[in-house]
């Protein structure tokens, strides 16, 4: 999550990604540590992304970016 957030924030070219504790009590019902892998996901579907992860940012950033008014 901390990559993508980095992605976005430099996609934006403003912002800072700010890593804030658990609120008591949250911590220990939360998974704190992932990893994700699309590995299972291509042997059952054949799927390959086409769009590496930081485009895919920058072209999600744009597409918003352009229409900030529909979504105020």
């Amino acid at each position: 999550m901390r990559e993508v957030a980095d992605l976005v924030v430099a996609a934006c070219g403003q912002g800072t990604v700010v890593d804030r504790p658990y609120p008591p009590g949250v911590k220990e019902i939360e998974v704190s540590r992932y990893l994700t892998s699309f590995e299972k996901f291509r042997g059952t579907t054949g799927w390959e992304p086409r769009v590496a992860l930081k485009e895919g940012v920058e072209w999600t950033v744009e597409f918003y970016r352009g229409r900030l008014a529909a979504y105020a």
